[in-house]
């Protein structure tokens, strides 16, 4: 009981998380964007049939190189992981070579969010202020005066960062320029969170909590804060994401109920039109979209409350299992740039990984489920990796 306890609501908020001020358009609510349905993956992916015996992983770094300020990936699209150190630091990998760097010096680091291009990286720290820093660590620069804040998102054009502040018993949504600049509060007296900008920055949508556990809906609004509009009303939604090309938001719902029929992962127009329904689990989580915008990876609670890695295609269909590793927890997946491989958490400990217990460890998979890498080998924690 103690271990369900902890590790389903941590699967239930759907996890670490976190994505711009063009032009604004008119302040109605997003048009319906030219129709085109949810379909098959491109290239689908074929079931993977669960492997009979353990998959081959590596099993010691071996020597490993450092990551030169600067240097680019052979895996992934070019650009390192990062993920936060058990001591709270910013860290980068290599996935071809282990190449490893490190872009903070002290801790204290609680999430962060790399920028379109790659260049920058935004992080908020613990006591509440939001800084910028070069991929490299270097030109560390801290934005905010006030505290409070966390969950960063840029724009698109890299040129304004919208994030979450709390204020007394509220949590509001808020919009700068990504040197530090023209702050401007977009939502008030609501306890709002998860700022996401789309891909044509012209609308950034959030969840707007309603007071208890995984209850909340989903809005979209402009970055200069009008154009409020409710996409989602039930009041079990949260997480959404938008699509690399802006025709679809994902979002979760479930949780609040155990068992709903209407549980599981869904996605929906801007405009609150054509919501989908893709899976059937109230625990289904931890959302990633593929960068050509036709498959979605998460995460999924098997027997004994493990989380696996799954992945399916936008219109429903191909849901394969990647991840069959009894004892052990994956989480966090995210997809690289390039569309080649997922990285993820991979708690060898019997706490969840999101607690930051002992033996976290990071690992790349291919969207097949091949090749399964694992790419750190501490003996204490690692945080959610990002690309």
């Amino acid at each position: 009981m103690r271990r369900q306890a902890r590790f389903l609501p941590v699967l239930v908020t759907a996890l670490l998380s976190l994505a711009c001020l063009c032009p604004l358009l008119s302040p109605s609510p997003p048009a319906p964007v030219a129709s085109r349905t949810i379909g098959m993956p491109a290239s689908p992916v074929p079931p993977g049939p669960e492997p009979t015996s353990s998959p081959t992983v590596r099993t010691s770094p071996g020597e490993v190189p450092s990551v030169a300020p600067g240097q680019t990936c052979a895996r992934g699209g070019g650009r390192p992981l990062l993920y936060t150190t058990e001591t709270w630091k910013i860290a980068s990998i290599c996935p071809a070579d282990l190449a490893q760097g490190q872009l903070t010096d002290t801790g204290s680091y609680v999430d962060f969010s790399w920028s379109p291009g790659g260049e920058w990286v935004a992080a908020s720290r613990f006591d509440g202020h939001i800084i910028t820093m070069a991929f490299d660590g270097s030109g560390q620069k801290q934005l905010t005066i006030v505290g409070g804040n966390s969950q960063v998102s840029w724009s698109p054009d890299a040129g304004s960062i919208a994030f979450r502040r709390e204020a007394q018993w509220y949590s509001e949504i808020w919009v700068m320029a990504s040197d530090g600049s023209h702050e401007k509060r977009i939502t008030s007296e609501h306890y709002d969170t998860a700022p996401s900008w789309s891909p044509d920055g012209h609308w950034i949508v959030f969840q707007r909590g309603l007071g208890l556990m995984s209850s909340a809906e989903i809005f979209v609004i402009r970055p200069d804060g009008s154009g409020l509009t409710r996409l989602v009303a039930d009041d079990c939604s949260g997480d959404p994401y938008w699509s690399p090309d802006g025709e679809w938001i994902s979002f979760r719902r479930g949780g609040c109920q155990l068992g709903e029929a209407s549980a599981g992962i869904f996605v929906v127009r801007p405009d609150g039109s054509q919501e989908t329904q893709l899976t059937f689990d109230a625990w289904d989580g931890s959302l990633s979209w593929s960068p050509d915008g036709q498959r979605i990876v998460f995460t999924r609670p098997v027997p004994n409350y493990k989380g696996e890695i799954f992945v399916i295609g936008t219109d429903g269909s191909h849901e394969t299992q990647l991840t069959f590793t009894e004892g052990l927890t994956e989480a966090c997946p995210c997809w690289s740039p390039d569309g080649e491989w997922i990285a993820y958490l991979c708690d060898r400990s019997e706490e969840e990984p999101h607690m930051r217990n002992l033996d976290s460890e990071i690992f790349v998979i291919r969207p097949d489920g091949s090749e399964r890498t694992q790419l750190t080998f501490n003996t204490d924690d690692e945080g959610c990796p990002r690309w």
